[in-house]
């Protein structure tokens, strides 16, 4: 099986970027150039079964957590709104199904997926049509992620693209994320760690659980003390952390099955 999961943020974000660089957008144009991307998308990838990941965030713990957080979440202008049935609809035209998880990031729903169909030693490679970095700790041999609207050899990332990036591991990319911060999402990381110093301690300690367990050999800020830097980490590495155990509401062979 070739699973792709597809990103609703960064297809309906994308494009109204670059449509409104053109002008007013109209909704009708809108969806309609979407649902060609994706069916260009399909056409050139392949896949067997596609789902596309919508958010439903009317509550979000991260965001009551950390008001400066930023969701993973691009919101259709109020306009456009009665529409989406119908490009749901569309989707369904050529085998793509919708699926939804209260109160969750679609990030949080393609790392559920996953991780389960995973667990289940299903034979599967997914591809990710999403932009986020704190999916980089899921590629693998099986898993690539991918974005339309990247330019040639940029669509793809992949291990050995990550490793143009940095030395890391790809299990370690979680930890760095969360020393380093991601500005993007208002993560902002650990105060007085950029991004070579959170290289810098990931290559020493293995990982924040083990930095942590001997946070009494770390240098850090001088206005900042132990207990507080422990809570700073804590606090990144938790709004970097992805869900991978959502209620998915139905049977993983189903909405394989269903998808179809």
């Amino acid at each position: 099986m070739k699973i792709l999961l597809i990103d609703s943020n960064l297809i309906f974000g994308s494009m109204h970027y670059l449509l409104l660089k053109d002008g007013e957008i109209n909704p009708t144009v809108f969806f309609d150039r979407c649902l060609k991307v994706i069916k260009n998308s399909i056409n050139d990838l392949k896949p067997t079964h596609a789902l596309f990941c919508l958010d439903d965030l009317s509550r979000s713990e991260k965001k009551i957590t950390c008001p400066e957080y930023r969701l993973d979440s691009f919101s259709l202008p109020l306009e456009f709104l009665p529409l989406l049935p119908n490009f749901i609809e569309n989707l369904k035209l050529i085998s793509v199904k919708s699926l939804s998880v209260s109160f969750s990031e679609s990030h949080d729903i393609a790392a559920t997926m996953v991780s389960k169909s995973r667990n289940a030693s299903l034979e599967a490679s997914y591809t990710l049509m999403f932009s986020d970095k704190r999916l980089y700790s899921l590629i693998g041999d099986d898993l690539i992620m991918y974005n339309p609207f990247g330019v040639n050899n940029k669509k793809y990332f992949r291990q050995e693209s990550l490793r143009d990036v940095s030395e890391l591991s790809v299990s370690a990319w979680s930890d760095f994320i969360a020393l380093a911060g991601y500005k993007s999402r208002g993560i902002k990381g650990v105060s007085g760690v950029g991004k070579k110093k959170a290289e810098s301690l990931i290559f020493q300690y293995g990982s924040i659980d083990n930095m942590l367990n001997n946070i009494d050999s770390i240098e850090i800020k001088k206005e900042s003390n132990t207990e507080s830097f422990r809570r700073e980490v804590e606090r990144a590495r938790y709004l970097v952390s992805l869900n991978s155990g959502l209620p998915l509401g139905i049977n993983l062979n189903q909405i394989i099955c269903n998808a179809v």
